[in-house]
């Protein structure tokens, strides 16, 4: 505000020993000329097991508590929690899951105020009724279908495995690529129907 501003302009201090502090998911968007002038501190992201215990011990008190509950009450327990973080989250991170325990969170302080019978346990169950149907596993996690191949991907919240299909049909033997691929993953096709040429005797 306002108040704080001009305060602040009025403080005499010297700006080569001021540290600012500063998070992203990605580097590439931090313009270079900035990036150079940053110290930068590489954090991985979180384990399964390493989200259920913050989950456990930090997102869940603090969202009860953000909802007027008590957090000793809700019985949410590692299957449940793991289920959570598997079906419902793709991160490195913990802040979707932050999100999505303040809606279960939210769905407990609904039942009170609405005069229901209110249920702390939190099942997996319970966890669909709420928050929908999870999110849906490839059919192609195992690769057992022919014509699939499994690449990864980085993205800003972390890796990704993308299932690449290809199909057969008539024609001159052109490569047609659909999708948004990046530079690397055409030059990867390319290199992959250059070798099917090359032996293309040997396979028929």
């Amino acid at each position: 505000n306002n108040a704080f501003h001009d305060n602040f302009l009025d403080i005499d201090f010297d700006l080569s020993k001021v540290m600012f502090i500063a998070t992203a998911n990605n580097l590439a968007t931090i313009q270079p000329a900035l990036r150079d002038r940053m110290e930068i501190i590489e954090l991985t992201g979180y384990s399964v097991e390493e989200k259920v215990e913050i989950a456990h011990r930090h997102l869940l008190p603090k969202q009860a508590s953000e909802h007027g509950l008590d957090a000793a009450k809700i019985k949410m327990e590692k299957p449940s929690l793991e289920f959570l973080i598997e079906h419902y989250t793709r991160e490195s991170g913990v802040r979707n899951l932050d999100r999505m325990l303040a809606s279960i969170t939210r769905s407990i302080a609904k039942s009170i105020v609405m005069g229901e019978r209110v249920n702390y346990t939190i099942t997996p169950s319970r966890i669909e009724n709420i928050l929908g149907k999870p999110i849906p596993r490839e059919k192609y996690e195992n690769n057992q279908h022919a014509g699939v191949v499994v690449g990864l991907a980085w993205t800003a919240v972390g890796g990704d495995i993308l299932f690449i299909e290809t199909s057969l049909s008539p024609g001159r033997g052109r490569l047609t690529l659909t999708g948004n691929l990046g530079g690397v993953m055409k030059e990867s096709a390319i290199i992959a129907l250059e070798y099917l040429k090359a032996h293309a005797t040997d396979f028929q």
